[in-house]
């Protein structure tokens, strides 16, 4: 399904080292670097010589773009200006479970701060956790602003995780490789599952449909036999009070099973 974030987010973009880091751009793939000599025009008069030098200059060419830091606010802008020029927005319905329900079994590819795993089949599943409180972190992209304020937020609110027995699971559409670089500068604890179609954050009802086309920022929390205890689907970046609910429900769980 064409949206206006796939487009935007696939675009090849070619520039210098400065350019890129001016324009707040990174890469979900390994980018190749194109060393090239270009000679500077600029010659030294000294006596009836002329000198000429050559500047090697790196350029980096990115096939796919996993992520503009300030494309989210962008693309919500857009979003914002069709919807006053009167075109349909799409937000998604509320299709997903709801409390008490069963949460929709998956397994997705994802990575860590140490490691990248990328085949499906080898992936995480919601089912290998029975028995463990889940947290379903959805949020729209990596290296965004508001998402890195969450992550780190639940990585600092949550150290005690393993006490409460409990895991959290952070979900976007994003790859694995810029997952895993994302997880290395935050020293996030968590992994992070890539949801490259969607399919588990529809499941959710936490997609945004076009023209956006992203996770957007929901909580679900699933008892150790996988039943939705707790679900936010307006969940809050920056508000303190939304993850002292989820805390919360962890601990209230965590003393029932005890």
């Amino acid at each position: 399904m064409f949206t206006w974030w796939s487009l935007y987010r696939s675009v090849p973009y070619e520039g210098t080292l400065e350019e890129l880091s001016q324009n707040g751009r990174f890469s979900e793939v390994t980018t190749v670097a194109d060393v090239t000599n270009e000679p500077q025009q600029g010659a030294e008069q000294a006596g009836n010589r002329a000198a000429s030098e050559e500047e090697p200059r790196s350029r980096i060419s990115m096939r796919r773009i996993t992520m503009i830091t300030k494309g989210v606010s962008h693309l919500i802008l857009l979003a914002t200006c069709l919807g006053l020029a009167g075109v349909s927005v799409v937000w998604g319905s509320d299709g997903g479970p709801n409390v008490g329900e069963k949460a929709p079994d998956f397994r997705l590819p994802y990575a860590t701060h140490e490691t990248i795993v990328y085949d499906p089949q080898k992936g995480i599943s919601l089912s290998q956790y029975r028995g463990k409180i889940v947290v379903l972190a959805f949020y729209p992209a990596d290296w965004s602003p508001g998402c890195t304020t969450e992550v780190c937020t639940l990585r600092d609110s949550f150290r005690d995780l393993d006490k409460l027995g409990a895991v959290i699971l952070g979900i976007s559409g994003d790859y694995v490789f810029s997952h895993h670089e994302w997880a290395k500068h935050h020293g996030l604890t968590f992994p992070l599952l890539s949801d490259h179609d969607h399919t588990v954050a529809k499941a959710y009802a936490s997609y945004m449909g076009p023209p956006l086309g992203y996770n957007k920022r929901t909580i679900y929390v699933i008892d150790g036999q996988g039943i939705v205890r707790y679900r936010d689907l307006e969940f809050k970046h920056d508000d303190p009070t939304d993850y002292e609910m989820v805390r919360k429900v962890i601990e209230k769980l965590k003393s029932s099973q005890s």
